[in-house]
């Protein structure tokens, strides 16, 4: 086996490997002139085209990260909801960990400490939120070494925010060197046993199954971690804005309902360089771009539930679009405020707005009225939307149900699908057409039974 390795070694010496990319091969080393080393062959065809491109490649790709350091300070600085300056974190190097701190006025997140334990629970879709404090919950937000949740995957930066007062803390730890991490854990792990609740933005799906395997490895008890009650703002924020912004990620959610524009921030994908630069360099004006992010993400994130929370509670109707009206609508409904979402349906139909899908919206209304017992108001909605959308189906088979089981009219309900079989004129679905051709001939003999008594 060494014998065939050898050989296979020798051969790949005789074919030329290519130099350390800018380097030329030393003169006196003339291929094949190597004591032991039989004479080389000819270089294969296509090889030296090979190694040149190569080395091109290289002499880019680092030409480009000279020219774009990793880390440059770029102006950027946090902000508050609104776009006030928040300042800059405070610095204090403890050996392995720098700590960091930013203490901000509470007033303008006054908007999360306001929200009900009730609408905490209805926009996560989890009741263990229901008697929690958001003025007592920790929110949390961890920069990576990458996007896996494997044990390879590091948290380099934790960061934390709080209610203290009349004021919101922003702590931050960052390892300048990674033994430092059972120490962050440590800490991180006493302030969630403080806290009533943990608040994320994509949470559930990354940064605490990351930190579980990081308390696994560094021996920490996670009863904290995974026993808290989770809000997880992006899931609710999806369900209200998805369709309405272009984008359901933190800046533009920031952007448009808190009035944050983000200018000269890096960019997520460069912070696992960001930071291995910042290790090898030890310059801390390397990582201060990344440090600033991260304050500025766990800004929004403290005020993004009050902001979320403000739309399905929706005391103006006429500020928020109807189709977001809507979704709040549909969010009440499933949790089984049915009152609520009637209302909110209600306001969408008569907002208008162009990215609403109305027919939706009347038959989502129809079906909470009926539930609700309000059966007259449920038929009248029906009848609009027969009225508006003569070839929607789901308006004739309500008003045939309804006719037939609770009013016990079968002529009415026959009446009904006639007037659909009619209206499609044999252009609607095969199975529907099929299905509305059934209940008419069920309903022709029970009209004829009846007739015959």
């Amino acid at each position: 086996m060494a014998s065939s390795l050898t050989d296979r070694l020798r051969r790949q010496v005789r074919s030329g490997v290519p130099p350390t990319p800018g380097e030329d091969p030393p003169p006196s080393a003339a291929p094949g002139t190597a004591e032991g080393i039989e004479p080389a062959a000819a270089t294969p065809p296509g090889v030296p085209a090979l190694r040149g491109r190569l080395e091109a490649l290289f002499r880019a790709s680092r030409a480009r990260g000279e020219a774009e350091p990793a880390g440059a300070p770029t102006g950027f600085e946090p902000r508050l909801p609104g776009g006030a300056p928040a300042g800059r974190p405070e610095t204090i190097r403890r050996g392995d960990v720098d700590h960091l701190a930013l203490l901000v006025p509470a007033a303008p997140f006054e908007a999360t400490r306001g929200v009900r334990g009730d609408e905490a629970a209805l926009l996560a879709g989890d009741p263990a939120l229901a008697g929690v404090d958001l003025g007592e919950a920790i929110y949390l937000d961890l920069e990576t070494t990458g996007l896996s949740r494997g044990a390879g995957t590091v948290a380099f930066l934790v960061g934390w925010a709080r209610f203290e007062g009349g004021r919101l803390a922003v702590h931050q730890r960052l390892l300048v060197k990674r033994r430092g991490e059972g120490e962050v854990l440590r800490e991180l792990d006493g302030e969630l046993r403080k806290a009533s609740a943990l608040v994320t933005f994509n949470g559930k799906a990354f940064d605490r199954d990351l930190l579980a395997v990081r308390y696994a490895m560094a021996r920490l008890d996670d009863e904290a971690l995974l026993g808290l009650p989770h809000l997880d703002t992006l899931h609710p924020a999806r369900r209200l804005m998805r369709g309405t912004l272009p984008s359901c990620d933190l800046r533009a959610l920031e952007r448009h309902l808190l009035g944050v524009r983000r200018e000269h921030d890096v960019p997520g994908a460069q912070i696992p360089r960001v930071y291995q630069d910042f290790r090898r360099s030890g310059d801390p004006a390397r990582i201060e771009a990344v440090v600033l992010h991260n304050a500025a993400d766990l800004l929004s994130l403290v005020a993004l539930p009050g902001a979320l929370a403000g739309l399905v509670r929706a005391e103006e109707p006429g500020a928020v679009p109807g189709a977001v009206l809507f979704r709040a609508g549909r969010l009440h409904a499933e949790r089984g405020d049915g009152g609520e979402a009637l209302r909110l349906l209600a306001a969408a139909s008569e907002a208008g707005d162009a990215g609403l899908d109305a027919r939706e919206a009347a038959k989502e209304r129809a079906r909470l009225l009926r539930r609700a017992g309000r059966h007259e108001e449920a038929r009248s909605e029906w009848s609009r939307l027969r009225a508006s959308w003569p070839d929607d189906p789901s308006a004739y088979e309500e008003e045939a149900k309804d006719a037939e089981h609770r009013r016990r009219d079968p002529a009415a309900a026959l009446a009904a699908v006639r007037e659909y079989l009619s209206a499609a004129g044999g252009t609607g679905s095969a199975a529907v057409l099929e299905a509305f051709q059934r209940r008419e001939a069920r309903l022709l003999r029970r009209v004829a039974s009846r007739a015959r008594r």
